[in-house]
């Protein structure tokens, strides 16, 4: 038995972040930039997680991309953010995301001033989880 795959997409950060919260459960394939996501793609992932700030602000992109192929079109895709931004923008991008076919849109920052650090996190991790096949 194998463990899932979780394409992680974002800034080192990010990734470094979604590692920690998610924990050794899955195997992961980090992608910085768009070629290397696109490459992530072809590997079949078992989720997609994608960070607002992916290469220069390519998240939609990638959302886009793994929808419109046949090999990820059903594959669950988390959009986070991870810093703050404008609440203009987060509404916006939001939007997009979930019209493009997220399955969610986690303001982990948003989350952290409502609930506290520890239980954000944990509901991020709770998220990501539940997306994942329980065996491959």
């Amino acid at each position: 038995m194998s463990k899932p795959k979780l394409l992680v997409a974002g800034t080192p950060i990010a990734i470094k972040t979604l590692k920690h919260l998610v924990g050794e459960e899955v195997d992961y394939l980090p992608a910085r930039s768009m070629d290397a996501a696109l490459h992530g793609l072809e590997e079949h992932p078992d989720m997609i997680v994608c960070n607002v700030r992916f290469d220069e602000s390519r998240m939609l992109n990638l959302l886009q991309a793994a929808k419109e192929s046949p090999e990820t079109r059903e594959t669950p895709f988390l959009c986070v953010r991870l810093a703050p931004m404008p609440p203009s923008w987060k509404k916006g991008i939001e939007i997009a995301a979930l019209a493009l076919g997220a399955v969610a849109f986690v303001d982990l920052s948003s989350l952290e001033k409502d609930v506290g650090r520890e239980a954000a996190e944990q509901q991020l991790r709770r998220l990501v989880l539940t997306h994942l096949p329980q065996e491959r």
